[in-house]
């Protein structure tokens, strides 16, 4: 009896060795007593890659790696939402025309619609477009820039902010969030805040001046000639010519940038006008 009872453990215990040398079968973990644990250190998970969600001229949507994104274009893109009222905005929301390139950009604050303006008044600055893109890092909501444009020193990324927000911790870490994704693509970034008032109200008031392409080209060369050496608005008028039609040309021309003035001024008619090189 005792003989059968050393071979049978014997035998078990042969037998578990056999097991245990047996190759595990794939996701099998050989399985470790809890006293001879040690830390065992642990992987980090893998940064998702950030990428660039945004709609193309016929409205689909399309998908890009935020590195591989250093040639895309304004002008082939298409806002990613639309400047409607939510729930909770009590901002002014619309469609600005861009005279530049001849279409309707949306803006989503009276603050964005006067940064579109002076962007259409920039002679640098080429194509754009409004809420372009959504840029995702894996950290947080995903960032949807205010405006990308297309100027004479590459693309540029701009964020619409009032002064005062820009002191706040929320805002600044946004700011920084978008800075580095601009790295990243090769974008240069540029956070601006709203424009003085009688710079806005004369941009306005030559933006609306917009006269017959027959009484441009009938009164525009007079006042060129006239502001050619340095003359004042009302001295660069002809005389035999409508004051009124001939105001109208000469804020049309320098909305055009055909006329230089201090615009950092109310206009009026002893504002100092000269002619410039038109660069667009």
């Amino acid at each position: 009896m005792d003989g059968d009872i050393h071979t049978t453990r014997r035998d078990l215990n042969v037998a578990a060795a056999e097991r245990v040398a047996q190759p595990l079968p794939p996701g099998r973990r050989v399985g470790i007593p809890w006293h001879g644990r040690g830390r065992v250190a642990r992987r980090r998970p893998k940064a998702p890659p950030r990428t660039v969600h945004y709609k193309d001229r016929s409205g689909e949507w399309q998908k890009r790696r935020l590195a591989d994104c250093g040639d895309l274009d304004p002008a082939e893109l298409f806002p990613v939402r639309d400047p409607g009222a939510r729930r909770g905005r009590i901002a002014i929301a619309g469609y600005l025309y861009y005279r530049s390139a001849e279409l309707h950009v949306p803006f989503e604050s009276s603050l964005e619609r006067d940064v579109l303006l002076c962007l259409d008044f920039d002679r640098s600055v080429g194509a754009l477009q409004a809420q372009p893109f959504e840029i995702r890092d894996g950290d947080g909501e995903p960032i949807c820039p205010d405006v990308f444009a297309q100027t004479v020193d590459g693309p540029v990324v701009i964020e619409a902010k009032e002064r005062k927000r820009l002191s706040s911790e929320a805002v600044r870490a946004r700011l920084d969030r978008t800075a580095a994704a601009c790295d990243v693509a090769g974008w240069r970034f540029e956070v601006r805040t709203r424009p003085e008032r009688d710079f806005l109200r004369n941009l306005w008031f030559c933006r609306g001046a917009v006269p017959s392409p027959e009484i441009r080209a009938e009164l525009a060369g007079p006042i060129l000639r006239r502001a050619r050496e340095g003359a004042s608005v009302e001295e660069a008028l002809p005389p035999r010519a409508h004051k009124s039609l001939s105001r109208t040309v000469l804020l049309s021309l320098i909305w055009d940038g055909e006329l230089r003035c201090d615009l950092s001024k109310p206009l009026s008619n002893q504002t100092k006008i000269t002619t410039t090189e038109v660069t667009r």
